[in-house]
């Protein structure tokens, strides 16, 4: 396969979280293939080594990895949540995933799609391990989850959902300039797409849109504001003019100046985005949302907030931040989350019961769920393959489960209807209509 980057290269900016969205697709593509298998083999191994910290090597972690086989599906959950706790090991040794890619590529068993484990996170030391840990099983994710599409060909008849079936999202999105006009933002539009006012506006070729100031001294004013979209089916990064990153998921929004100007900096958004915003403690950074407002100096966070799951929610992975509603206001520390009404002028609840990789999985190039009700799971395969979903007749479930974004829409549902309690048809027109079945 052609590449502009190496597998080595773009595995190490994955787990430095500074991967474009084409990056992170362009990575997934590459240790799809089996031609890598030895060096992304030697990658995992060497980063396992260089994070582990002997004397607090838990083997759990190495057994979570290794029966990652295990997790590329969905299970239901009945009632409390399913939770398997991995097998005590007494040895020290630092963990080798050597073989883990190609005895999963030549097992003769399909992948049985049973209860994911779920492990307690590391003591405090071992944040960065444990986030290590999760970013190279979403890596062997995608290897089974190629290989089981692929290889296995004993399944039962699928043409209810093949038959109309539809790709997965792509980068994609709309700017509209301060002056009205639009910009589709896809493979054809120019690199350069506008330098006026001091402030230069171009899009790379890893589907980034950028803001540079190349000018201070015409510079415009404060209300010179700017509108990136995305539709269904697509999400887009952008870097704004002080810096900060920002990844906007399908469906999404982000409304901001063209320059900073003033004591603080805000912009307005609506569905998702995750944030890296750059430090600047004279001036503030704004996230406001629908009757809410989220307040940093210099933080990765990522907020939730579409209208149609009726709830905002505000995850802290680094840093500090205020949030704030008519109600309310609460500050967060890293690993908490904050979860507020939108219709409601309620008190915002803050929770430390969240797991910050599936609240990002998205960004990270994954569906990732952990005890989700349906219609959520729903909700999200709407937005990213641009279909319509007949919420008519479905049940009341509960679902865990990691399936690559990159996905046909029909690979997800097949895994929803492994779990046996559940079956999907889609029609011509987009639609997808849940079939409940009776156990």
């Amino acid at each position: 396969m052609p590449r502009n980057q190496s597998v080595s290269d773009l595995f190490t900016k994955y787990l430095n979280e500074d991967t474009s969205v084409q990056e992170t697709s362009d990575l997934f593509k590459q240790i799809a293939e089996s031609e890598y298998d030895e060096e992304l083999s030697s990658l995992l191994d060497a980063e396992l080594r260089n994070t582990t910290d002997v004397t607090d090597y838990n083997p759990a972690w190495e057994h979570t990895l290794v029966n990652i086989k295990s997790k590329s599906g969905f299970t239901i959950v009945d009632g409390t949540e399913s939770t398997a706790s991995a097998p005590a090991v007494t040895t020290t040794e630092t963990p080798s995933l050597s073989g883990t890619i190609e005895t999963i590529r030549s097992t003769e068993a399909i992948p049985t799609i049973d209860t994911i484990p779920t492990l307690s996170p590391p003591i405090k030391r071992n944040i960065r391990l444990w986030g290590t840990i999760a970013k190279i099983a979403a890596v062997l994710l995608v290897v089974v989850g190629i290989y089981f599409f692929n290889e296995y060909q004993k399944e039962p008849n699928y043409e209810h959902l093949t038959a109309n079936d539809i790709p997965p999202g792509k980068i994609g999105a709309t700017l509209t300039l301060a002056n009205g006009s639009k910009v589709i933002l896809d493979d054809q539009t120019p690199e350069n797409i506008s330098d006026t006012h001091g402030v230069k506006i171009s899009k790379t070729k890893d589907g980034q849109l950028v803001y540079t100031l190349v000018n201070n001294e015409n510079l415009p004013n404060s209300t010179a504001f700017n509108t990136i979209q995305t539709p269904k089916g697509g999400q887009y990064q952008v870097i704004l003019p002080d810096g900060t990153k920002v990844w906007l998921n399908a469906a999404s929004s982000l409304k901001y100046p063209e320059v900073f100007a003033g004591k603080k900096r805000s912009v307005t958004l609506t569905g998702e985005a995750y944030f890296e915003v750059a430090k600047d403690k004279d001036k503030p950074f704004h996230v406001l949302t629908q009757n809410q407002n989220v307040e940093v100096l210099g933080t990765h966070f990522n907020i939730n907030g579409y209208l149609d799951d009726h709830t905002i929610k505000t995850t802290l992975l680094e840093g500090a931040v205020k949030v704030s509603n008519l109600k309310s206001t609460k500050k967060l520390k890293p690993g908490e989350q904050a979860i507020s009404r939108i219709s409601e002028n309620a008190l915002i609840q803050v929770t430390s019961q969240v797991d910050t990789d599936d609240e990002i999985a998205w960004k990270n190039g994954l569906f990732q769920f952990n005890d989700t009700d349906l219609k959520i799971i729903l909700n999200q395969l709407e937005r990213w393959y641009d279909i319509k979903i007949d919420y008519s007749s479905i049940p009341d479930k509960r679902y865990n489960g990691m399936v690559p974004r990159k996905s046909k829409l029909s690979e997800v549902l097949k895994m929803l209807e492994k779990t046996g309690n559940i079956k999907f048809e889609l029609l011509e027109n987009r639609t997808l209509k849940v079939i409940p079945k009776n156990n």
